[in-house]
């Protein structure tokens, strides 16, 4: 007989299969196993989209509106970053919404570049379980 069982929960599981005879003979099976959680949180920004490169101007603010989303941890509970490196100096800055970074609340990072050049801006987030994923996009500064 098929059995169905929905497993929408992590954790270890235990499935137990039991058999019966006319005669009152019993045989059972344990059968272990933990479901986990492998998939990726999503990052959507605003007003930017991967790969392009966008012109600023010396010292102008930035901000990066974002929504992440995972198919199990809340969005309040994934770690997310933002990273800025210069592509000249590959010095990078960095704000974290765990830290509670100025500038930096869920949905939305400002931050000022204030050296000229190519700049590159990664959005990084992590769920519980581990699992990451990140957006990159470019700022071209000039005075």
């Amino acid at each position: 007989k098929d059995v169905k069982i929905k497993l929408d929960l992590l954790g270890e599981y235990c499935v137990i299969y039991s058999a019966y005879d006319i005669y009152g003979n019993y045989v059972s099976a344990r059968y272990y196993f933990t479901v986990v959680d492998v998939v990726a949180p999503v990052i959507q920004v605003e007003d930017y989209q991967e790969g392009y490169i966008y012109n600023v101007k010396l010292g102008q603010k930035v901000t990066i509106s974002y929504q992440v989303s995972d198919n199990v941890t809340p969005e309040e509970e994934c770690r997310v970053a933002v990273m800025v490196t210069n592509m000249t100096s590959y010095e990078t800055s960095y704000w974290n919404r765990s830290d509670q970074d100025e500038g930096f609340t869920l949905g939305e990072a400002s931050f000022f570049i204030i050296e000229e050049g190519l700049h590159r801006v990664t959005v990084y987030c992590r769920d519980n379980a581990g699992n990451y994923t990140t957006i990159t996009f470019n700022f071209m500064v000039k005075a």
